[in-house]
């Protein structure tokens, strides 16, 4: 009250919107800075209901997408929330899938947003009645995603048949995959990034977190159990971990269970080889060797069994170098039994 009574209002005014950005950061940034997720919230939400959209939602969605994105990026700390799976699974997805280096892109805190490289990667293209007719594909996958949701005549058919990354068998009462979305995608602004964010952390929860039980599909339950079994060992594991978990999220969204079964054990091969041919593996390097070839085949490889003939080459490539590194390991017990278990699965999947 007494801040109010003796207080100052001051009124800025701007003439574009660039400019009332830079205002919105720079000014809240002398007190407690902005988030980076703050900030992109903030985009992406004046993009619905201020910028060039060809459509704004109705009040009630938009209250509904804020609270989801309050709950998954700033409120729950699960481990495959928006936050993470955007700066980790994502981000490296579509940084690989363009063919380019990790480094020069690594962020000093990868669970954070990146004010320059993580807000540029995930700020689009507004979809407007000017350039619409260039943007047919997403405007018409915009189109089917509210029919979906609203229950209309097309809703049962898009579920039925146009959902690929899991089956029907799996039970998503608790989850709404987006089926009109793919990772490398160009961004859309506003409510299509939301749904887009909230897809794949949501993927994820259902491959990657052993507390969900929802999941019945006999090909994600295998690699659940393989996932366990090779991956959550130690926390040396950490690293690999996160790029095979990259890797995966590609496979799924492309090539649904079938991919999911067809590489889950050879992408581990590929995303575990700095583990058993580094002294120490730092997130900054990990995937650095496999990284970008393996998003640009699950991109953008014509056919699962295209991409499969080329993964197994690589495969072949990755445990010959390990062979040739082994000796610089050999009394150490751990990385030694690891490397057996590197050596079998690469018999079992190149087979």
């Amino acid at each position: 009250n007494e801040v109010l009574r003796h207080g100052t209002l001051v009124c800025i005014a701007v003439d574009n919107l660039d400019e009332a950005f830079q205002l919105f950061t720079t000014q809240n940034g002398r007190g407690q800075e902005l988030s980076g997720e703050n900030l992109l919230k903030a985009f992406h939400y004046h993009e619905m209901t201020h910028g060039d959209s060809f459509s704004c939602p109705k009040p009630e969605r938009l209250s509904e997408l804020e609270q989801q994105w309050e709950e998954t990026v700033v409120g729950t700390g699960a481990k495959h929330e928006v936050r993470h799976v955007l700066t980790q699974h994502l981000f490296l997805a579509r940084l690989w899938a363009r063919g380019e280096w990790r480094k020069g892109h690594a962020v000093a805190k990868k669970e954070s947003f990146d004010k320059v490289r993580h807000l540029n990667e995930y700020k689009g293209l507004t979809l407007n009645r000017e350039a619409y007719p260039m943007q047919n594909i997403l405007g018409l996958c915009d189109l089917m995603r509210k029919e979906l949701r609203s229950g209309g005549m097309l809703s049962g058919l898009v579920r039925a048949y146009f959902l690929p990354r899991l089956s029907q068998k799996t039970r998503l009462i608790d989850f709404t995959l987006d089926p009109f979305v793919t990772i490398s995608q160009p961004i859309v602004n506003g409510e299509d990034f939301f749904e887009y964010a909230r897809t794949y952390a949501q993927l994820a929860q259902i491959l990657f977190d052993e507390n969900k039980q929802e999941v019945t599909s006999e090909a994600v339950e295998k690699f659940r159990d393989f996932y366990k079994t090779y991956c959550l060992k130690s926390s040396q594991e950490k690293y690999a971990r996160e790029v095979y978990e990259t890797f995966i999220l590609m496979t799924v969204d492309r090539f649904g269970e079938m991919g999911l079964s067809t590489l889950y054990r050879l992408l581990w091969i590929l995303a575990y080889y700095e583990r058993l041919t580094k002294q120490r593996l730092v997130y900054s390097s990990a995937g650095d060797t496999y990284g970008f070839e393996v998003c640009s085949l699950l991109a953008f490889g014509s056919t699962l069994e295209t991409v499969k003939t080329e993964v197994k080459k690589l495969v072949e490539e990755a445990v010959k170098g390990i062979d040739d590194y082994k000796e610089t390991y050999k009394t150490e017990k751990e990385r030694k039994k690891r490397y057996k278990e590197i050596k079998d699965l690469s018999a079992q999947g190149i087979r």
